[in-house]
């Protein structure tokens, strides 16, 4: 119900200020896929000097975070380059 409210409400106004707001939202969504990569890689980091490893296999603990720094980097970089780069498409169309 809530994205039938969502799509109703931006069918509203005009097309640009719907693409202004779809771009807020964008621009925030890189922001916090930026701040998420950017403390993952501080844990990885103070991990990785620390030299703690798990218990029974006594493997680095850092490997764990090199998949989520990795996948959190690529959807910040994927939605910042939506951001800077205008897109014709729009959710909803008006």
């Amino acid at each position: 119900m809530g994205r039938i409210r969502y799509t109703e409400f931006l069918t509203l106004p005009p097309r640009h200020v719907t693409a202004a707001i779809d771009w807020f939202w964008l621009f925030a969504f890189a922001s916090g896929w930026a701040i998420l990569c950017y403390f993952m890689v501080q844990g990885m980091i103070e991990i990785h000097e620390y030299g703690d490893r798990t218990t029974l296999m006594s493997l680095p603990l850092w490997w764990a975070y090199a998949p989520a720094v990795l996948g959190s980097a690529g959807a910040s970089l994927i939605a910042f380059a939506q951001v800077l780069v205008p897109s014709t498409f729009t959710a909803v169309e008006g």
